[in-house]
Parts: structure tokens; sequence; C-alpha cells
């Protein structure tokens, strides 16, 4: 049982990880302009770019990623450019609600799995 849990454990990184990237350029190919829904739409061109580069989306994606990766390990998840607070916060706040609903769902499965699984030995 403890090699199953290690297993698994073992392959959870590099499945975080992969899952991250690929959110990351998903979110990528997302239509529109980063500086251009911060400032409108009819922000001068000049000020989209100035903004584009501030935030450092002018960058290539894996150099992007990278930093977003060490920022993220290091806890330093910045400013939501929209908003302009602090996103660990506004993260963390949402994490209790999102814990609360998964523990929730898992005992629901769980139930319904136990239960099903118990009407098909007794069939047998």
């Amino acid at each position: 049982m403890l090699r199953l849990i290690g297993r698994r454990l073992l392959f959870m990184v590099p499945t975080l990880i992969l899952a991250s990237m690929l959110i990351f350029a998903l979110a990528e190919v997302l239509p529109g302009d980063v500086g251009r829904s911060i400032l409108g739409q009819y922000a001068p061109e000049q000020q989209v770019r100035i903004l584009d580069h501030k935030l450092g989306v002018d960058r290539p994606l894996y150099v992007r990623y990278s930093k977003w990766a060490a920022n993220f390990v290091t806890g330093k998840w910045g400013e939501s450019p929209v908003q302009q607070l602090p996103v660990r916060p506004m993260v963390l706040s949402a994490l209790g609600n999102s814990l609360l609903l998964a523990g929730f769902a898992l005992v629901l499965i769980v139930g319904v799995v136990a239960l099903i699984g118990g009407r098909k030995r007794t069939r047998s």
C-alpha cells in the first residue's frame, strides 16, 4: 500500500508540471491582448505596447512560463493587472471554499461507489 501511495505521489509532480504548462499555453492562445484588455479598446497603441512590455507579455512563451513557475514556487504570485490587488490573498481566500467543495464531492462519490459496489456484490 505504501508503494502505491509513493508511486502516486511520484507521478503527481510531473503531472502538475505538465498541467501547468498546458494551462499556461492554452491561456496564451485565447484571443485578445492583455494591455488592450486593461487599458480599454480606445487606448493609444503606444500605451498598450508599453504596458505589454511592462507586464512582460512581449517575451517568448518559454521565458514567461519559466518566470511564472519560479515566482509561483517562491510564493511571489504578483498582482492582478485588472484589479490591482495581490493575487495570493485572493487565491487563498477562495481555497477554503474549494477544499470544502472537493471534500463534499469526495464524500459523495465514495458513498455512491460504496452503495453501487455493495449492490453488485449482493447480486452475485
